[in-house]
């Protein structure tokens, strides 16, 4: 999960670097439309992180014993793994569709 929010991070800096100077100042409200939906996706992505580890906390704090903490982590393991599926299934329909080499 953390490599996800690393990549989104890491795609938005070079975005913003890679584009300084080389649109023309039309395409200024496209970027910024394309960079707020992102900066979006990316916020409710961590707001969403944030969620299920409290929902982890509540857990262990209301467990009685070892079984119970083992579930917690369970459940939390398994938001975790959906958060991240979601996320990657999201990145894949965002890419065009790849060609074969001999199309290029």
């Amino acid at each position: 999960m953390r490599n996800i929010s690393i990549l989104l991070i890491a795609a938005l800096s070079f975005g913003a670097i890679a584009a300084e100077g080389s649109r023309p100042p039309a395409g200024d409200a496209k970027r910024q439309d394309s960079q707020s939906a992102m900066k979006k996706h990316v916020l409710d992505h961590i707001d969403a992180k944030i969620r299920i580890l409290q929902s982890a906390k509540a857990c262990v704090r209301a467990a009685s014993d070892i079984k119970a903490m083992v579930a917690c982590h369970e459940q939390e393991r398994k938001q975790t793994k959906e958060l991240k599926e979601q996320a990657r299934a999201v990145i894949q329909q965002r890419k065009p569709p790849s060609q074969p080499a001999g199309e290029r």
